[in-house]
């Protein structure tokens, strides 16, 4: 066989391998949508973290810290097995910077740590629930690791803490409804909102 011709077969075998990874690619939309949205959550992560660094002057950069979603997102789509290290490595890198900021005697802390064990406890119940009825959404904030909420919890703004356990309470009653309506007629008539 010349050069030629073990060029031309080895041409066909990637060409070959090309059209079967296309077609397994649309017989599997469920799970290309699945690798969306889990990508979407992937780089609105990642765009929080490249804003916290910038907040926290940490001075972390290159394309791990940039802030572009779009450019985020593509990544993950194309290495869709590393999303989960690269948030956890940008996490720990965020650790680190606030902690040697922080030093030792940086004050009482006890408000915060109180609210935070009480954030993580609640942000690891919303993961696990996440996990149980199978919504699928993914990311740190899915993430069932109490110690992780908790220490991300402490480098961050109480708002920031609202706003994650609204989020996941929405997305998780998102995916409820979906499970089926339990509203019924036996509802508190003395119930009054709290907010509106």
């Amino acid at each position: 066989m010349t050069l030629r011709n073990e060029r031309g077969l080895l041409v066909a075998c990637i060409q070959s391998l090309l059209f079967v990874a296309v077609l397994a690619g649309l017989a599997a939309p469920a799970s290309a949508q699945n690798r969306q949205d889990r990508c979407r959550n992937y780089a609105r992560e990642a765009v929080e973290q490249s804003d916290q660094n910038d907040r926290n002057r940490c001075g972390y950069t290159g394309p791990r810290w940039g802030n572009d979603r779009g450019a985020h997102f593509g990544w993950c789509m194309l290495f869709p097995r590393q999303a989960d290290d690269e948030s956890q490595a940008r996490a720990d890198d965020l650790r680190k910077c606030t902690a040697d900021r922080r030093g030792p005697g940086s004050g009482n802390r006890e408000g915060k740590r109180a609210n935070c064990d009480t954030y993580s406890s609640i942000a690891a119940v919303q993961a696990n629930a996440n996990d149980k009825y199978r919504c699928g959404n993914r990311g740190g904030a899915w993430n069932n690791d109490k110690r992780a909420h908790f220490e991300w919890c402490m480098t961050n703004k109480r708002e920031f803490m609202v706003d994650e356990i609204r989020y996941r309470a929405e997305e998780l009653q998102k995916c409820f409804n979906n499970l089926g309506d339990y509203d019924d007629d036996r509802w508190d008539r003395n119930y009054r909102r709290r907010y509106n």
